[in-house]
């Protein structure tokens, strides 16, 4: 068989034989006959079937789940969307003649449950050539671009990204997760180095690769770049707190972030210089003291500070020695978090949240302060 990139059609053969002849015969018209698979016209008689779809979906670009109103998870199907999702390929769910895609994903295993995250597309016999028009331009896409496929499907949001585990064991799915995370840190380097690393999953080739499990120089440059996006997901979130006019430590944490010690140091005689203008104001009752002044003039610091943070976040921690010392003042938070035992503002919340939501962050928590860490959480959350 020769390795081309495919478009898989996965359906159920006594609901769906005929709507999937049908898309399938459209698509091949647009796509070329040897771009798109259905078992019926591509496995041979006598050929083993699972060999066949294991082999074809290490060379798909995405899978059409096509679905109707009486369609059911077979064994088959199991098979091609546990294969599918093992190695990263998208699936699109088609739904058709009124199929209803909350109702087919109720009942769905515990290993199938992300297919409910998935979009899906509905297909009308009466609408047929508009509505695979727009199904046809994104597959047209997806095959011209392979390596991002998935992210061309669907966008990745960094906070799913990192709370999905890197599977070491599956070349396919790290390739996958490193075109997310260059998606989201906007850094392409990241799975050009990845691509580098599995010469052999280039866009030119996509032979499978002589590896039982995945290169330590893959995992080790996903692990690096989980980091860095969730170092840059802390910012963005301190971007969205930071904003209060009230006199709040949560003021000096941009500036902090950045690194800047001068503007640090700034902003906290700012604060210091505004208390006593208000405690001043107070004693005088109104005759002396200017702390609205003083909250402006500090307020102005911050704003330099936020909007520094925002120019900067996009590749913020691609040097080294940043990301090394952010890590370092995230950690040092967190240990200062679980000693005194508790979430004093939203910086805390922002960092302990983070910290301890990620897969891989979570192994820098002892198993004691886990239950803590997610008590501690919880508490904060709830309303008073």
């Amino acid at each position: 068989m020769n390795d081309v990139t495919r478009i898989f059609i996965s359906y159920h053969r006594s609901d769906g034989e005929a709507d999937a002849g049908r898309l399938a015969d459209t698509l091949r018209r647009t796509l070329g006959d040897e771009r798109v698979f259905t078992d019926v016209t591509n496995i041979e008689f006598g050929a083993n079937w699972e060999r066949v779809v294991d082999h074809t979906l290490q060379d798909a670009v995405a899978v059409l789940l096509v679905i109707g109103p009486a369609w059911s998870l077979t064994e088959p199907i199991k098979y091609e969307l546990g294969l599918a999702l093992d190695a990263g390929v998208a699936i699109i769910p088609v739904l058709m003649r009124g199929a209803n895609w909350a109702t087919v994903t109720g009942d769905l295993p515990s290993e199938l449950r992300p297919l409910q995250k998935f979009n899906a597309i509905a297909l009308d016999h009466g609408r047929w050539a508009s509505d695979v028009e727009r199904l046809t331009v994104l597959l047209e896409s997806m095959l011209k671009d392979f390596a991002r496929a998935r992210v061309i499907c669907r966008p990745p949001e960094p906070i799913s990204v990192l709370q999905t585990a890197v599977n070491t064991e599956n070349v396919r799915s790290l390739l996958v997760h490193a075109a997310d995370l260059a998606e989201c840190l906007d850094d392409a380097s990241v799975l050009t180095e990845a691509q580098q690393v599995v010469p052999m999953y280039s866009p030119d080739s996509h032979e499978r690769p002589p590896f039982k499990e995945a290169p330590s120089g893959l995992v080790s440059l996903i692990v690096d770049a989980r980091y860095r996006l969730m170092m840059e997901q802390i910012g963005r979130d301190l971007l969205k707190y930071s904003n209060s006019e009230y006199d709040d430590p949560i003021w000096e944490r941009p500036a902090q972030y950045l690194g800047d010690v001068a503007l640090l140091e700034s902003i906290r005689s700012g604060r210091e210089e505004f208390k006593e203008e208000r405690s001043e104001t107070i004693r005088t009752r109104g005759d002396s003291g200017d702390p609205g002044a003083c909250q402006r003039a500090v307020l102005a610091l911050v704003t330099s500070a936020r909007d520094r943070l925002r120019a900067q976040l996009p590749g913020l921690t691609k040097q080294e020695e940043t990301r090394e010392r952010l890590f370092e003042l995230v950690e040092n938070q967190v240990t200062e978090i679980l000693s005194k035992g508790r979430i004093e503002d939203q910086w805390d919340y922002i960092i302990l949240k983070h910290f301890s939501s990620y897969p891989d962050m979570r192994r820098f928590l002892y198993d004691k302060d886990r239950p803590k860490a997610q008590a501690m959480l919880k508490y904060f959350e709830t309303p008073i």
